[in-house]
């Protein structure tokens, strides 16, 4: 479970993203429909879904990087794949406790916004026709914008090093959720400038992906889910049938 320097980075793991999409891409796409429309019944169950997704969505994600290392080994995947993880009694345990640090951490993110103003700003942006703002509603929004998003950005990235890697630690390797979240966070700050690459190749081919519809989601999605497991794979070292190379 020691966590290494890639001995590739980001432009490599997204080009296995891919040749491994490419194994299954129908049902790969399928998978995320599925995964995306579980996720939507829990955000439009009032109160407790959202709560329940939160604790789930670990173990949901888990699912993924399984069809991602069965794609790897050039074995077909299943929609069962997506509840595999939770279904495990040995990784059970392990994915839920990751959920409820998750839900954690958004309610304490949630705190902070509110904390700072974003209760007024909500406020004025959900009563307001952005056409009739005052020049003070106006006022507090340049001046509140900013820093709400400088602290969502902020929380986002350390949610992202929280847990990138212990969901594939507890998912594959057994590991405690509370060591594989300290794993994950020393793993992503030693390896900071390929996954800094990773995210912001990313948001270029997010920003493509939403031209037709956003339909190009559909398959940027399990190619960044396939790229994530071959970081995991180059950095913890474990073998797979397609060896890490470096793709020039």
């Amino acid at each position: 479970m020691q966590p290494k320097r890639a001995q590739t980075g980001a432009l490599a793991w997204y080009s296995l993203g891919w040749q491994w999409f490419m194994v299954n891409p129908v049902t790969w796409v399928l998978l995320i429909a599925v995964y995306f429309l579980f996720l939507l019944l829990f955000q439009l169950t009032p109160v407790i879904g959202p709560l329940v997704g939160a604790v789930l969505l670990p173990g949901l994600t888990a699912g993924l990087l399984i069809a991602a290392k069965k794609s790897s080994q050039g074995i077909t995947i299943s929609i069962h794949d997506l509840f595999t993880a939770l279904m495990k009694s040995e990784n059970r345990f392990g994915l839920l406790h990751l959920g409820m640090i998750s839900l954690a951490v958004a309610l304490l993110s949630g705190f902070a916004i509110y904390s700072i103003g974003g209760d007024s700003l909500m406020s004025v942006l959900s009563q307001s026709n952005p056409a009739d703002l005052s020049e003070d509603s106006m006022e507090l929004i340049q001046a509140q914008m900013p820093t709400l998003m400088l602290i969502m950005l902020s929380m986002s990235a350390i949610t992202a090093m929280l847990f990138m890697y212990a969901i594939p630690l507890v998912t594959f390797e057994g590991v405690p959720a509370f060591t594989a979240v300290k794993a994950s966070i020393w793993t992503s700050i030693i390896n900071m400038l390929p996954l800094t690459l990773f995210g912001l190749l990313y948001m270029i081919f997010a920003m493509l992906a939403s031209l037709p519809l956003m339909l190009g989601f559909l398959v940027l999605i399990p190619v960044t889910i396939c790229a994530w497991y071959a970081s995991y794979v180059d950095i913890f070292g474990h073998k797979t049938d397609s060896e890490i190379t470096t793709i020039v």
